[in-house]
């Protein structure tokens, strides 16, 4: 026998001393372990609602400290944001801000008609009219009582149309200070916010792609067949007319004959982190109301810059029930592979608490890495999945090392539990080990921050339901076992009479 041999026996000798011990404590005090994980994990499990959940894309899928990304914080410290008084697409530093709107006939006949033009008009008309109503905290000298008397521009309403204070997080930079000097102090004003606010602009007019629809100059023009395709000379210089008309006919010379969809994008200003956060908060408040907006007899379709983040967020939410559905799904599985005996032997329910230290392990991994600051991402709604199935695996094989002691039918339920846990214990210390090794290098080694933070919250949720199983779920064996001992049912946990108490009844009369 080689010394590493020698070693390894020791070693795997010391635990299972441990885990013996374990089990006999665990047995000896069911409820505290049933109890305390319950209590500890779900309350973790309430401050998931705080943590920030991450939805830029770019953010989270770009590889950290890349090339690109060091030279987009460079151009950015060289070129400021013009997107306030000169804006040009092809000089951004940052994706653009902004939404989208298709609009085309039900029929998909031509979409360039005076009626068409005129619905097109009104549309516009109408996404320049929403309001979005915000809260905005701003600092102002402490001898305010009234926001009336500061200054600010407002409505008959209260609300605040101008930008001409200064918020709490621009004052906090400006200052570099966390707090507030002694002579001024914090308001929350409610500040009304239209497209006129947030687009941006060049020579003082909002910039919008396929403005010239909304234009006479336009609907000349084409009545008059001189609209050159894709490029038209116009009269604010040449247009690329394919970037805002869709599935043109031209006529034999190039002039546009009609046109089956026509798009427009505005464009918003990001120049200062305030009126991005604006111009952000109005773009979701878009999305809700667009589909509510009158757009005659044309069919639509619209998007936003964050839609793809949005649409990420959205379908990882509508797993929430196919989670659900999984879970039952597992519950029902376990139950139907563990029923097996009578009615006081069945594990059925025992198997519910297994599925139930993967939950735990689930929610207490999202409330705590939460509370730590590290943002949610989409592809986290990956993780219960994985760690359920985990979490499942392991119970299975405490269950099958709990019948493995049948054999002996001298053991109390301490001595059971305990040799259960020597049994079952290295076994699911080394697949919770290696499972979440993988995962702690992934989250230490990889280029990409979502799946930086997947593994940061799969590999907590794998520890914590391999502590799960061996407390709650230890604790649920041990109280199973106490149930079977003194022969009490499955579900009612009432006494049931021994088979030898049991008397038949035939035709003949009772025999017992």
């Amino acid at each position: 026998m080689t010394c590493l041999t020698k070693y390894a026996m020791r070693v795997t000798g010391c635990f299972c001393r441990l885990f013996y011990r374990l089990g006999k404590l665990v047995a000896k005090y069911p409820f505290p372990f049933v109890i305390l994980p319950v209590l500890i994990f779900s309350t973790l499990g309430v401050f998931f609602y705080f943590a920030d959940h991450q939805s830029n894309v770019e953010d989270m899928y770009t590889p950290i400290n890349s090339r690109g990304h060091k030279e987009k914080i460079r151009v950015k410290s060289l070129f400021e944001d013009g997107s306030d008084e000169n804006f040009n697409a092809m000089a951004l530093n940052d994706n653009q801000l902004g939404i989208g709107i298709i609009l085309q006939q039900r029929n998909k006949s031509n979409i360039l008609t005076e009626t068409s033009l005129d619905v097109i008009h009104d549309v516009a008309d109408q996404i320049k009219n929403i309001t979005m109503i915000i809260d905005v905290e701003i600092v102002v000298p402490k001898s305010t009582r009234d926001i009336w008397t500061i200054g600010l521009n407002m409505t008959s309403e209260g609300h605040v149309t101008s930008d001409n204070y200064v918020t709490l997080k621009q004052y906090e930079s400006a200052n570099d200070r966390s707090g507030l000097a002694d002579d001024v102090k914090v308001m929350t004003i409610t500040r009304a916010v239209t497209l006129e606010d947030i687009c941006a602009r060049l020579k003082g007019k909002c910039q919008t792609d396929g403005f010239y629809f909304l234009t006479d100059e336009f609907r000349e023009a084409y009545r008059n067949g001189t609209v050159e395709y894709p490029y038209w000379n116009s009269p604010w210089g040449s247009l690329d007319l394919s970037r805002s008309l869709g599935n043109v006919n031209v006529t034999d010379n190039g002039r546009v004959r009609s046109a089956q969809a026509v798009r427009l994008i505005f464009n918003f200003r990001r120049n200062t982190e305030h009126v991005e956060h604006l111009s952000f908060e109005w773009e979701k408040h878009y999305v809700i109301v667009a589909p509510d907006l009158d757009y005659g007899d044309l069919d639509f379709a619209f998007s936003a810059s964050h839609s793809l983040g949005n649409e990420l967020d959205k379908g990882t939410k509508g797993d929430i029930g196919i989670f659900a559905m999984t879970f039952a799904l597992m519950i029902f599985y376990a139950a139907m592979v563990t029923a097996g005996g009578d009615c006081v032997s069945s594990r059925a329910l025992l198997a519910l608490g297994g599925v139930l230290a993967a939950v735990l392990g689930i929610f207490g991994s999202l409330g705590l890495i939460g509370l730590l600051g590290v943002p949610f991402v989409n592809i986290v709604g990956c993780m219960p999945f994985l760690v359920l199935g985990i979490g499942v695996d392991d119970m299975f094989l405490m269950m099958a090392a709990w019948s493995g002691t049948l054999g002996n039918r001298d053991l109390t339920i301490p001595e059971r539990l305990a040799t259960t846990f020597r049994s079952a214990g290295i076994g699911i210390t080394i697949t919770s080990l290696t499972d979440g090794l993988a995962f702690v290098v992934g989250g230490f080694t990889s280029v990409f921050q979502s799946v930086r933070n997947f593994c940061i919250y799969t590999g907590t949720a794998v520890f914590i339901c391999y502590v799960c199983n061996l407390t709650f779920f230890g604790g649920c064996m041990a109280l199973h076992g106490r149930r079977v001992y003194s022969e009490r049912h499955t579900l009612t946990c009432r006494k049931v009479k021994g088979h030898d108490k049991l008397y038949v009844r035939s035709h003949f009369g009772l025999m017992g």
